[in-house]
């Protein structure tokens, strides 16, 4: 197949297309094309243009990949997740089926992103105990259960909590400030409400206490 034409990309500057025997075929990264080292007016194989087009879908999972990334911190299994949606065909209006990208390219790229500053379980776990609620409250074990979901280990979701600073009866009194007027005069639906974010029953009762007589 000739490598008739290639362009770069009026959209998006850092891709160019590549025309074989006058049809447009694949996009590239210009850095993918460097290495590929190919340029017009060489003859490709099939073979050769194929393992070319899976780079290139390679190449568009990775960059779509680093903008989820980029949207803020994730865990290693919220990576996983996206990924894996990443490789679930859609369908076109005919019915026809697309793979957008196969699991070979949903593994490498999790595989580069692995060891880089986006993927850190630990430090995911720090930031979510730092921000999560900071004004309104909430309590140590619905933290851990939400790490738990976003498939962070119990000994990383344990340091996390240990190292905060965090105790139950300072969020309670976060909540209290803003929910205790809701529930004035109605002590048994106030505590069931706390119970149902995760507080002990004691804390409950010691916070509850605490605020009326500051109140």
């Amino acid at each position: 197949m000739l490598v008739t034409d290639i362009k770069l990309q009026v959209k998006n500057s850092n891709r160019v297309s590549i025309y074989l025997d006058g049809r447009y075929s694949f996009s590239l990264t210009v850095d993918q094309l460097a290495s590929f080292n190919f340029k017009k007016g060489d003859d490709l194989s099939l073979e050769e243009v194929e393992a070319y087009k899976d780079e290139s879908s390679y190449g568009k999972l990775k960059a779509a990949a680093l903008d989820y990334l980029l949207l803020r911190t994730r865990s290693k299994k919220e990576f996983r997740d996206y990924l894996f949606r990443k490789t679930l065909p859609t369908y076109d209006k005919k019915g026809k089926k697309i793979i957008r990208y196969t699991d070979a390219q949903a593994k490498r790229v999790y595989e580069y992103f692995l060891n880089t500053k986006y993927l850190d379980d630990e430090f995911f776990a720090k930031t979510w105990v730092e921000n999560r609620n900071l004004k309104k409250g909430v309590s140590k074990k619905k933290l851990y259960q939400e790490l738990r979901q976003k498939g962070i280990e119990d000994h990383v979701i344990e340091q996390a909590l240990g190292a905060s600073g965090r105790d139950d009866l300072g969020e309670l009194k976060k909540v209290l400030t803003k929910k205790a007027e809701r529930y004035k005069g109605d002590d048994n639906k106030l505590i069931r409400y706390l119970a149902s974010l995760g507080f002990n029953y004691e804390d409950i009762k010691k916070a509850i206490e605490e605020f009326k007589a500051n109140n």
